[in-house]
């Protein structure tokens, strides 16, 4: 580290709904709270590296236009921006610093951007050889009627396509007929672009969290999920507190599974600095992939990421986002995505 190197946190905050002006929008669930910004802020300047919060487009462009040539070049981007309703949303950050030569921490914009399109991951996944839950990908309800035939399972399982946070996700995701399907479609497709209608996994649930030592090499953590209910549904998800509970993966076979494909699938797709990979077994007790995140919450109070790190590899928090900054200045200096970017400062 040197004593020039600063941290810009680019991130949405959650609001309080009581007592913010920001306009409610679906999609801001994904946000990180106040309180977990300012641990995280924290220990980033515990490691010694001067740190800001930007907030918005306009505060970043007159920040960044006030700097040097020398301070642009030791500036890192922590990418934590999750906006809403659009599908680049999750690359906004890293896509802005590519363009510029800054450093960004975390994936580049196409991992972020493939990663929140959850049936075009899929696709990769099937690709690799890895199991997914049978699925379609509807727009409106006349695709509904049209693939109504091809999802040959018997209880089936509705989300939005390009969300997070399980946003979307309610109670009564389970359907166990087609007009049930049919009536929740036509629910999320008032706020949700695109739908998903899969199969139903009934099994235990897990995370993989892969932390990035450096170039090809992966500190790799899993943990079963143990939610309150059912679904793991949007109102599982707090901002103050951590409703689910994590444990050790009891069956080796599982985990070396969801560990070893968890891997392929990140290297697959380029993934830079830190994700979190989510799985669900099937009636067979086969796993089968959820979704990727490339930019997992790292809230010390309720995010997943952390604690299965935590609980399987004994780091604590401080470790992780020593880590993950270290990792993006090592990059920095030698990935080939910086090098247009650079030549212009």
């Amino acid at each position: 580290m040197k004593p020039e190197d600063s941290i810009w946190i680019m991130a949405d905050i959650f609001p309080n709904k009581e007592n913010s002006n920001t306009r409610w929008q679906p999609g801001m669930q994904e946000w990180e709270s106040k309180e977990s910004i300012e641990i995280l802020t924290a220990t980033i300047r515990k490691l010694g590296y001067t740190v800001e919060i930007i907030q918005s487009p306009q505060e970043f462009l007159r920040k960044y236009n006030a700097l040097t040539k020398f301070l642009k070049e030791n500036l890192l981007l922590w990418n934590l921006v999750e906006g809403y309703e659009s599908r680049n949303r999750e690359g906004y950050i890293p896509a802005i610093a590519e363009y510029l030569g800054v450093c960004c921490i975390g994936s580049d914009a196409y991992a972020q951007i493939i990663s929140l399109d959850k049936n075009r991951t899929s696709e990769i996944v099937r690709n690799l050889s890895i199991s997914t839950p049978k699925e379609i990908r509807i727009k409106n309800i006349e695709d509904l009627i049209v693939n109504k035939f091809e999802l040959e399972v018997n209880t089936f399982f509705i989300k939005p396509n390009n969300e997070g946070s399980s946003i979307g996700i309610l109670e009564s995701a389970i359907c166990n007929s087609w007009q049930e399907v049919k009536t929740l479609a036509q629910k999320l497709l008032k706020v949700h672009k695109e739908i998903l209608i899969q199969e139903y996994l009934p099994g235990k649930e897990f995370s993989v969290a892969l932390l990035e030592k450096d170039e090809k090499n992966w500190i790799i953590g899993s943990a079963e999920v143990i939610i309150p209910g059912l679904v793991y549904d949007q109102d599982t998800k707090s901002k103050t507190e951590m409703p689910e509970k994590i444990g050790k993966v009891l069956n080796q076979k599982i985990q070396n599974t969801i560990e070893k494909q968890s891997l392929v699938l990140v290297e697959e797709l380029g993934v830079a600095g830190y994700a979190r990979v989510d799985w669900k077994l099937d009636n067979s007790n086969q796993a089968k992939f959820l979704e990727i995140n490339c930019t997992p919450g790292l809230s010390k109070i309720y995010s997943l990421f952390p604690k299965i790190l935590e609980l399987t590899e004994n780091l604590d928090y401080t470790a992780i986002i020593q880590r993950i900054i270290e990792n993006a200045k090592g990059q920095f200096h030698s990935a080939k995505r910086y090098h247009y970017g650079k030549s212009f400062l």
